[in-house]
């Protein structure tokens, strides 16, 4: 079954895309698992991906697909994941799972949205080499304007610009690595507001998929309602496409915001088409002491967190603590120094 990978940052248009694609005949686009940020950069945790590693490693991943936000058809106990996959073999694992949305969904292709794919290239590359690519960017500004005001991701301007430019600086690297990088599209969230039709007509050509019209009733769709239920800060996926959500950064940007923004990510704004409102660019000591100063005026917890469901907070907080108790981990060291 063929697969799509998305290269996108957070807050910047990737549940939208994802869901234009869900809405394809031919493709199958689930709301994100946060499986595979999670696990993958992990993996050297779980030894040599045998017998109580092996068990471990999907009962990690079983829990945390049950405590995902998104709304998937497909269930998974371990008995089905011990039974169809090979011992120790993790691209069968997740290709299991995925593959099995889509079947449950009679789609043929799969669209992967997965945060920082960059951080795990070469097990993309060395275990799924003829899979898509798609590459789409936002403004830092907007991107940065909306984690600042979403309800349930953590940090605020700061953190959004040093993620914003981490990303890009992944994306393209990963897309210079990769075979023919030239076919792999690359557009602007901007341009799918403005233009989608044509951009998308663009992006399927070289995807080699036909274009359809139902990608654009997306909204319409139960299982995109039922997701952006789910979670607070995917309720716009609900809504057709926002043709207005471009610049919104200079009424919800302070004018410090903007400049820590422009400041941190302007050498790649410029070189992806974004001009600056600020002509001066603020470096190492001054930038510091402006990020020290915003990071000061930041909340512990967002106002706009209070109007997130009990239901989904402690969905949230069961994956997140999960996460970071996989991230910190250490049961392969007493392995490792036995052997």
């Amino acid at each position: 079954m063929n697969k799509i990978f998305l290269m996108c940052s957070e807050r910047s248009g990737s549940n939208l895309i994802t869901k234009i694609f869900d809405s394809h005949p031919k493709v199958s686009g689930p709301s994100t698992s946060h499986i595979a940020d999670v696990i993958l950069p992990n993996i050297h945790k779980y030894g040599n991906l045998r017998g109580s590693y092996w068990t471990q490693l999907i009962i990690d991943i079983l829990y945390l697909l049950e405590t995902k936000n998104a709304i998937w058809i497909s269930e998974f106990t371990e008995l089905e994941l011990q039974s169809n996959i090979k011992e120790g073999n993790v691209a069968e694992l997740f290709s299991y799972i995925y593959c099995k949305e889509a079947r449950e969904n009679n789609k043929e292709i799969v669209f992967i949205k997965e945060n920082r794919i960059y951080e795990i290239s070469q097990f993309l590359v060395e275990h799924y080499p003829n899979v898509d690519y798609l590459y789409m960017v936002r403004d830092p500004r907007d991107m940065a304007a909306s984690w600042k005001n979403s309800h349930a991701i953590r940090g605020g301007v700061v953190r959004a610009s040093r993620v914003w430019l981490r990303d890009q600086i992944g994306f393209l690297r990963m897309r210079a690595w990769l075979k023919n990088n030239d076919r792999i599209p690359f557009f602007k969230y901007e341009k799918l507001l403005t233009c989608p039709k044509s951009t998308l007509r663009k992006v399927c050509a070289l995807l080699n998929i036909n274009y359809h019209d139902e990608m654009l009733d997306f909204h319409l769709k139960q299982e995109t309602i039922d997701n952006s239920q789910a979670a607070a800060d995917w309720r716009n996926i609900a809504l057709p496409i926002m043709t207005d959500n471009i610049g919104k950064f200079e009424s919800q940007l302070s004018e410090d915001e903007l400049l820590y923004v422009e400041s941190v990510c302007y050498q790649y704004m410029q070189s992806l088409g974004y001009k600056r409102k600020n002509l001066k660019v603020l470096h190492e000591h001054d930038l510091q002491a402006l990020e020290d100063k915003l990071l000061s005026l930041e909340q512990g917890e967002k106002e706009n967190y209070k109007l997130v469901s009990l239901k989904e907070k402690q969905r949230r907080e069961k994956h997140y603590q999960y996460s970071v108790d996989i991230r910190q981990q250490n049961f392969t060291i007493s392995g490792l120094l036995n052997e």
